[in-house]
Order: C-alpha cells, then structure tokens, then sequence
C-alpha cells in the first residue's frame, strides 16, 4: 500500500492520523511554496535533485544528519501532486521504501516499493 504518513514525532514514532496522497489537496500550496525531501545518502539525493531539476527549481543541501532537496512548487495545477508521484516513483525505483518530506511545518513519510536487503556473504 502506498501512502504519506503523518509523521508527527518524526521518525521516532507512529502517528494517529494518516493522509493519504490521494487526500493531499493542492490547496496547501496557499501555506507553502516549497517541499523538503530527506534522503540519508548523498548519492540518492543527488540523483532526486537532478531528476526533479527537469520540471522543477530545486537545490541540495546537507542538514545535521541527511542530505535534503529543497523544491520550488510552481503556481500551476497539479504541481505538488506531480511532484509527489514522481518522488514516489523514485522511490519505488530506488528501493528505498520510504522517504521523509516536509510540507507547512509538517513532516510525512512518502512510502513506496519494497526495500531492497542487500545480500550478507555466508
């Protein structure tokens, strides 16, 4: 099942309410013009930014514990659902299982895919 989770302890623990990305309404760009994606792995945020650079302005930065991409949401409809289904794509992709992304003051987790284990030598 993919779904955003709300993440109101961050990554530390569950939350109550669970909005999906099906529920997500571009009516929240009114709070906010840009997205923050947490990815822990320099080369993964590399490769986020420079897919979402093609549709959308966006940097890379180093925050404390992960590396995040910061993106510019365009006044357009549709523009955070897009974005949101393209970054779920990659995650998917990725086999990175979930991604944390911060909208309004609010962190969600983006979840997507299976995680892929790397295999350990016997």
């Amino acid at each position: 099942m993919k779904f955003a989770r709300f993440d109101t302890n961050g990554s530390r623990g569950s939350a109550q309410v669970v909005p999906t990305l099906a529920r997500m309404d571009d009516s929240l760009l009114l709070l906010d013009e840009t997205v923050t994606f947490e990815v822990p792995e320099q080369t993964d945020a590399t490769a986020l930014r420079e897919l979402l650079r093609r549709n959308w302005v966006c940097s890379l930065v180093f925050s404390e514990t992960s590396w995040v991409v910061y993106v510019d949401l365009e006044p357009r409809d549709g523009d955070l659902a897009d974005l949101l289904r393209e970054v779920e794509r990659w995650v998917s992709e990725r086999h990175l299982r979930a991604i944390r992304f911060h909208l309004d003051g609010r962190a969600y987790v983006l979840e997507a895919g299976e995680i892929a284990w790397p295999l350990a030598a016997a």
